[in-house]
């Protein structure tokens, strides 16, 4: 089944939810439930009510940006940056970490970290 967010609801891109994602993540420092990601980034994003509940085309009866951030959990955690700690729950790894901060101090988009060395965009 091919689930499908259309640009009409007006969510933020992926790439913006994972951004936001792993700012969430990193700025605390016990595990964050699924539940409480979706509730604490759609804040953070501004999204109305009806961009929350909104469904996606071709997906379950489940909201598309509850898909978004799903699919941003996973790409993070495929970076290193995000594990599951138990089923549900998320955090930051110390990679992670260490890109949000290079994130913060430098203002630019850091698309990855090699030992000490941290590439920009």
């Amino acid at each position: 089944m091919k689930i499908r967010i259309p640009d009409s609801l007006g969510l933020p891109t992926q790439a913006k939810t994972e951004d936001a994602l792993l700012k969430l993540l990193a700025s605390r420092s016990r595990p964050v439930p699924t539940s409480e990601a979706y509730r604490a980034l759609a804040d953070a994003c501004g999204l109305t009510q009806a961009q929350r509940v909104a469904r996606a085309e071709g997906g379950r009866a489940e909201p598309a940006w509850n898909y978004r951030v799903r699919w941003a959990m996973d790409r993070i955690e495929g970076k290193g940056w995000a594990h599951r700690t138990q089923r549900g729950m998320w955090t930051a790894t110390a990679m992670g970490r260490t890109v949000q901060r290079a994130r913060q101090q430098s203002g630019s988009k850091v698309v990855g970290v090699v030992e000490h060395d941290i590439f920009a965009e």
